[in-house]
């Protein structure tokens, strides 16, 4: 459908399964602390342009906030491009993508979008979750297993970039700086609000 109607955008989006660095043939690394680094994708059905948002555990963990951060990138550069509508999709992982927060940024863009009038977001069944997004990652870490010793997470951009070289997908490197907080945007939202829980104590509703 996006195909035919160019201000229509379908995505699908999911973070990659964790990068675990040192990558090494030397089997004495296998023992040491490793560094989690995160990849969560944006792929575009329509166009198949895939956007890798890149960090690692010492610049944040991974969580809704960090979600949330990444989609609203993907959702700004659309709202530039001139797209109308924007239909996402994405697992039922009710950690990461069925929180309050996530939602709250969806309503907080649509506020202030220029040319974005209508955000749809849908989950897929319990055990259905394949999609066009599954493919990118299966190609990175085909690359990465590919590319030999990797220590450090800077070694990580070109070849994700180039893991695909027919159309290289775009990899934009995360700072502590570039997450934000849609925690409050929330809270100022009324949707993430405290309860008593039944024991006296108070409890988040994300």
């Amino acid at each position: 459908m996006s195909k035919i109607n160019t201000k229509l955008a379908v995505a699908v989006f999911d973070l990659q399964q964790v990068i675990q660095l040192p990558i090494s043939k030397e089997s004495a690394l296998y023992y040491h602390r490793r560094l989690s680094v995160f990849n969560f994708t944006i792929y575009n059905i329509g166009n198949r342009e895939c956007q890798c948002f890149l960090w690692s555990e010492v610049i944040s963990k991974k969580g809704t906030n960090k979600i949330s951060t990444c989609v609203a990138k993907y959702l700004h550069h659309l709202d530039n491009q001139g797209f109308k509508e924007v239909r996402l999709f994405a697992n039922g992982c009710g950690g990461q993508n069925k929180k309050l927060i996530v939602f709250a940024l969806l309503l907080h863009f649509i506020d202030n979008s220029k040319q974005v009038h209508q955000v749809v977001l849908s989950f897929f069944e319990t055990n259905h979750g394949q999609s066009e997004g599954d493919s990118a990652h299966s190609c990175i870490s085909t690359a990465i297993s590919a590319a030999g010793d990797i220590f450090i997470p800077s070694q990580l951009p070109p070849i994700i970039r180039l893991a695909r070289r027919n159309f290289p997908y775009v990899v934009f490197k995360m700072n502590t700086e570039g997450f934000l907080d849609y925690k409050s945007c929330a809270e100022k939202l009324r949707l993430r609000v405290t309860r008593i829980t039944g024991l006296g104590g108070k409890d988040r509703l994300d």
